[in-house]
């Protein structure tokens, strides 16, 4: 591809002409070639796609403009009740989807090839690079929704337009405790984190409301499972708006959660068993979390290979943290097959692995 920052500002048009458009007429047109390019322009202006007319062109800066898609709107008819798998992307403006995400997607899809996934894409329909082995499975649907405007509409509404919620110093993370909560209560279904890889199939449960234990007494928050406007969702949602913190990384995710099942099923003596209440189930931690937040540095160490390989053993995905790399100011790490997060990638999601490791060596 032409190095488009060294170009001329017409050759740059004539680039972001080339790179959204298929009419090639005008390759490699000079700057003073004047007249070609606007009968160029124009011959392409006739022949386009009039839907493509007005919609902004892929980012430039991308290495992989072929697998650029437009994402949809989203809309509620897509949503099988209480059986959709949602991941959510809560950053706006992206050029490319992120790899955590990425490869959370391409895991759970891998483990779990029957069931309805749906990826949220936060804002009004920007273009991210969605690559060729995502977007093409009919069982993964990539949707943008403002979440500023469903949040409004939600039974947090209240909440979101309050000076509570506009002075949280964390408000991607705590806008995803939020929509996690109250999309599942709309919809029912099943909420992912982004930084969780499957490892096999997550088993048929007899009680389709559950939530992960963390510790003996904490629950978390990365994997959810709950039929619509289920009781714990509802008491959450009351918690939200009550005791909405925005000071604290955890204190609408985890802290909450653990709270509102404290509240319906007392005292939390999860241990290794789990614990059931009445109308859902708390699963043991090494269903998805095998390491406790403060280990998370466990998978960015070549020497730990074994250690994660071990603990991960009987695990059906694996919660690795990332919000804690990010905390700590942290670049997305490098890609180093020797490391154990991505011995996880290369094993459960070895397209995402090919994909970034032929995007860096470009």
């Amino acid at each position: 591809m032409l190095n488009v920052e060294n170009e001329s500002p017409l050759s740059k048009d004539i680039m972001r002409v080339k790179s959204f458009f298929p009419i090639y007429a005008c390759k490699q047109v000079s700057a003073t070639a004047i007249g070609l390019y606007f009968i160029c322009s124009t011959f392409t202006f006739l022949t386009m796609d009039k839907r493509a007319y007005g919609r902004k062109p892929p980012s430039l800066r991308s290495k992989n403009l072929t697998s650029s898609i437009e994402v949809e709107p989203f809309q509620e008819s897509l949503v099988d009740i209480n059986e959709t798998v949602f991941f959510l992307e809560t950053q706006e403006s992206l050029d490319e989807l992120d790899r955590s995400l990425m490869c959370a997607v391409e895991s759970y899809h891998g483990a779990n090839p029957f069931d309805s996934i749906v990826v949220l894409i936060n804002g009004g329909g920007s273009i991210p690079i969605v690559p060729d082995y995502l977007k093409d499975v009919s069982q993964i649907q990539f949707r943008h929704l403002s979440f500023a405007h469903f949040l409004e509409a939600s039974p947090l509404g209240e909440l979101w337009n309050s000076p509570k919620w506009k002075e949280t110093i964390y408000p991607l993370n705590h806008m995803s405790d939020l929509l996690r909560v109250v999309i599942l209560h709309k919809f029912g279904g099943t909420y992912i984190d982004s930084d969780l890889i499957a490892l096999k199939a997550f088993p048929r449960l007899a009680n389709n409301n559950v939530i992960v234990g963390v510790e003996t007494e904490k629950v978390g928050s990365a994997y959810m499972k709950f039929g619509k406007n289920h009781a714990f969702l509802e008491q959450a949602i009351v918690e939200l708006r009550e005791h909405f913190d925005g000071s604290n990384w955890g204190a609408n995710g985890p802290l909450l959660l653990t709270r509102v099942a404290t509240q319906k099923c007392g005292p939390l003596k999860i241990e290794s068993t789990g614990q059931k209440c009445n109308d859902f189930e708390i699963l043991p931690s090494y269903f998805t979390y095998p390491f406790k937040a403060r280990d998370w540095k466990t998978f960015f160490d070549s020497s730990q290979q074994q250690t994660v390989r071990e603990k991960t053993a009987h695990s059906y995905m694996v919660h690795y943290f990332s919000g804690m790399r990010r905390k700590e100011g942290l670049d997305p790490s490098p890609l180093d097959p020797e490391l154990p997060l991505h011995q996880l990638y290369q094993a459960h999601c070895p397209k995402t692995w090919n994909h970034f490791k032929a995007t860096v060596s470009e």
